[in-house]
């Protein structure tokens, strides 16, 4: 489980400092978000689950390749994943008709609990259920909120654990650049 994380957010942790010249504009750009590129690429496939969205329908993560995702597990009682909420409905507002899927994938809620709290706050991006915290446990998420940008290739670039502003310049910069790689 800490190998897993390790790969996913740890290695990373050098990636900016050490990142190849070959993108030193992507490495400022990931920099300037606040959030940590990865120095090796992750394939989706070898961390591919199924996606049970709130309205019932059921598609596997490796579905969105050709889009840049963003996939985000919280839960509704944790207070940085609540604050940073209306910052991600800002960025998928803005993303939502560009080849972007976000996948904010709840962990170890029920569907009554998931959906009180999705209509309470308004949201309206598509939510995503892991009432036994099965994703939760491929990516080795260890505290939320933790997220993961992946490619249009269907890699894990990058990612951040913990709160971060989704609606700022930085972040639209990175996405921007990403969408177009």
């Amino acid at each position: 489980m800490r190998i897993i994380a390790c790969i996913l957010l740890g290695i990373a942790v050098c990636a900016g400092a050490h990142a190849q010249s070959a993108a030193p504009n992507r490495a400022a750009l990931f920099r300037a978000a606040g959030i940590v590129m990865f120095n090796k690429t992750l394939p989706v496939a070898d961390y591919d689950f199924p996606v049970t969205l709130l309205e019932g329908t059921t598609k596997n993560l490796s579905a969105y390749k050709g889009n840049l995702v963003l996939l985000n597990f919280w839960a509704s009682w944790c207070g940085p994943c609540r604050i940073e909420m209306p910052s991600m409905q800002t960025l998928y507002q803005r993303y939502k008709n560009r080849p972007f899927a976000f996948v904010a994938l709840n962990l170890g809620e029920t569907k009554e609990t998931v959906r009180r709290f999705v209509d309470k706050q308004k949201i309206n991006f598509p939510v995503a259920l892991d009432e036994y915290e099965e994703a939760g446990f491929i990516y080795g998420v260890e505290a939320i909120p933790t997220s993961y940008l992946i490619d249009r290739a269907g890699n894990v670039v990058g990612g951040v654990q913990g709160s971060i502003r989704w609606d700022t310049p930085a972040v639209f910069a990175l996405f921007d650049y990403l969408l177009t790689e």
